[in-house]
């Protein structure tokens, strides 16, 4: 089992195409940019596998989310955040759950610590700008945070639509700290 973690997919939000070019403008419309961000996902995440998703899901309602989280795969732990671009779908989802393709996404608070292989792990939506322990995955910037010892944006523009697996992320960590860190 692989764990992956991954954010800013904004399905359905026209406005993207325009906001990254670089990225998102290279589709037609955002149904084209939908298919092909579920096929990146799928691709690499198994159904076995547990994935963090840190906001900015869509904009759309309830009906709009449960659209595309069906269609994936993996245990999806997601940050339901009211202060986000999910704010919409989140409020309704408190009484009406969602569903991936392996059955209920699990809702995870704004801030949230996880740990694997011994490592601390804060995950949220909102770049921290003060970190002082651990490994911040975090998503918001597009690519476009300033890069800060331990923290990484894990969004989908950082890493060709797909997500960020374990592994990637710690070889990430490692090179740093050769790199800056001698």
């Amino acid at each position: 089992m692989t764990k992956w973690f991954t954010a800013d997919l904004h399905f359905d939000h026209k406005n993207m195409l325009l906001f990254y070019p670089e990225t998102r403008g290279l589709f037609k419309n955002v149904d084209e940019l939908g298919e092909y961000m579920v096929e990146m996902w799928n691709t690499h995440v198994e159904k076995s596998d547990e994935v963090y998703y840190l906001g900015d899901f869509t904009l759309g309602d309830w009906k709009t989310a449960q659209k595309w989280w069906i269609r994936l795969n993996g245990t999806i732990y997601a940050i339901y955040d009211k202060t986000t671009h999910d704010k919409h779908w989140v409020k309704q989802a408190v009484s009406h759950p969602m569903f991936s393709r392996n059955g209920l996404v699990i809702p995870i608070p704004p801030i949230h610590e996880i740990k694997i292989d011994h490592f601390r792990i804060m995950l949220s939506h909102y770049p921290l700008e003060h970190w002082t322990w651990g490994i911040h995955l975090h998503g918001h910037s597009h690519g476009k945070s300033r890069i800060i010892q331990g923290r990484l944006d894990v969004g989908v523009d950082t890493c060709g639509f797909k997500p960020w697996s374990w592994e990637m992320i710690r070889g990430y960590f490692e090179n740093y700290i050769k790199e800056n860190l001698k």
